[in-house]
């Protein structure tokens, strides 16, 4: 949600250059990790968060309590989800309104660049979505009737995959971390081949030494 702020700074409120600095910036990643860690302090010690669960063998947090259940979802899974969409959906509109003013090169290449960071938030805002909805629905199930066992283990292991999804998708639309590990699998593609010709060569000299020191051995006549 910070890249989200930052980019509304820099395309909507470029004006304002105290915005765009760098102070700003972190102030807004130190304030996002205060309020991560103000959440998670407060369900921790909240006695009906986490509970162990029969169902998963785990003690997590629970959706047999609504209303903690159902502000987590909203805090953790909706409310980033629904700023993201609106903030970049601003953007989008303000992108397209400018554009239609000027069409220079210097335009196109900062509509080209905003496309791609748009791009890659998308990706995430999708997986969060995707990796939330099972368990938001799971919450509001469990408020009408008991959770249905494959639900629970949709909603239980949906979260799991987002998080290990959402770190690949983060390294991989980072372009130097891409070109770094598209190296390395071109280098060891290099290697694999390069090491068995290798092999192969030693043993064609194996070999050919064998047969030279053969070669080498005098055939003495028999006594009779």
């Amino acid at each position: 949600m910070v890249q989200a702020i930052s980019r509304f700074f820099i395309t909507i409120l470029h004006k304002h250059r105290i915005l765009l600095s760098f102070r700003i910036n972190w102030i807004m990643i130190i304030i996002s990790w205060i309020m991560s860690g103000i959440i998670a302090v407060s369900l921790l010690i909240s006695p009906g968060a986490y509970q162990y669960e029969d169902e998963s063998r785990v003690c997590t947090l629970t959706r047999k309590n609504f209303l903690i259940s159902f502000l987590s979802a909203i805090i953790i899974f909706l409310f980033p989800m629904i700023t993201i969409t609106i903030l970049y959906g601003i953007i989008i509109w303000h992108i397209k309104q400018h554009n239609r003013i000027h069409l220079r090169s210097t335009n196109a290449w900062r509509l080209k660049r905003n496309m791609k960071v748009f791009k890659n938030i998308f990706i995430f805002t999708s997986i969060l979505g995707i990796g939330g909805t099972p368990y938001l629905i799971s919450t509001i199930v469990n408020r009408i009737v008991p959770i249905p066992w494959p639900l629970y283990s949709i909603s239980f292991l949906s979260i799991a995959c987002t998080s290990a999804v959402g770190s690949i998708a983060i390294l991989f639309t980072n372009e130097q971390a891409r070109k770094i590990i598209c190296a390395k699998f071109r280098r060891r593609q290099l290697i694999i081949p390069n090491a068995t010709m290798n092999k192969k060569s030693v043993k064609v000299n194996q070999i050919a030494t064998y047969h030279h020191k053969i070669d080498e051995i005098e055939i003495l006549p028999a006594n009779n």
